[in-house]
């Protein structure tokens, strides 16, 4: 693929969950809350077995329901394998959306303590180096809520660097919200590379289904991802190995 040349006519559309903040631990915590519809905003009581698991698994979510799936198949002993995980969302659909909006509200009852919350959530390493070299030519495109997204990036000292944000409020489907970023901004049809980075090759292959002119789909490796690699995409280790794709790709 070649793209337009020069990089200030490029715009990053960033994933935020496993690609800008590691919040994996602020998640096992609050979907345990829910699951057991009970609150704790501690981890004393997680077992390194639950924790294990969790993490394993985390990379099949994709909207908070989901997570669901994953502590229903961990306190039954369900063989949790891939396939069985979509087989689940298709038999739990009610339960997967019942859970998703009572992990909203154990998600915001854990924000009223605001500065243990978002000593939970960390910032992978580069990235406000990036941030600073790309200035407002970045995007997130997040199932995440937006008031968590501008809590957060604004404490990794970023939030200002961000053009705008596309979250869960507008729609939980990738695809919807980059159409919906792109009905609003559609000077960027013009004359701009669209760099889509996200750590979910799920995303990535709804999101390059697209037609959408001069778009490269990235692969963040550093995220919530397995080993699968898909070789339609580049695959990078760190944010700042955008920069090495780009030079790649250029004519």
């Amino acid at each position: 693929m070649h793209l337009l040349k020069g990089t200030n006519k490029s715009v990053f559309i960033f994933d935020f969950d496993g690609v800008l903040c590691d919040s994996i631990a602020e998640c096992m915590i609050v979907s345990l809350n829910t699951y057991r519809s009970a609150f704790s905003s501690s981890t004393g009581d997680i077992t390194n077995s639950m924790r294990e698991y969790f993490y394993n698994y985390r990379y099949l979510v994709r909207p908070a329901g989901e997570y669901f799936l994953i502590w229903e198949s961990y306190y039954h002993n369900k063989n949790f394998k891939k396939i069985t995980f979509e087989d689940m969302k298709k038999t739990m659909i009610v339960q997967i959306n019942e859970f998703q909006n009572m992990f909203y509200v154990y998600r915001q009852r854990m924000k009223q303590n605001i500065d243990y919350w978002i000593s939970l959530h960390k910032c992978y390493s580069n990235t406000l180096q990036f941030f600073k070299k790309y200035r407002k030519n970045i995007f997130i495109l997040t199932n995440k809520d937006k008031d968590s997204v501008e809590k957060i990036s604004s404490a990794h000292g970023y939030s200002d660097r961000i053009n705008e944000i596309y979250s869960k409020e507008i729609s939980t489907d990738k695809s919807k919200l980059l159409n919906e970023l792109l009905n609003n901004n559609k000077h960027l049809y013009n004359g701009y590379n669209i760099i889509y980075i996200d750590d979910n090759i799920k995303n990535l292959n709804i999101i390059s289904t697209l037609n959408i002119p001069n778009l490269i789909c990235i692969h963040a490796r550093w995220g919530y991802c397995d080993n699968f690699v898909n070789k339609s995409y580049f695959h990078i280790n760190d944010i700042i190995e955008i920069d090495e794709v780009l030079k790649s790709v250029y004519e």
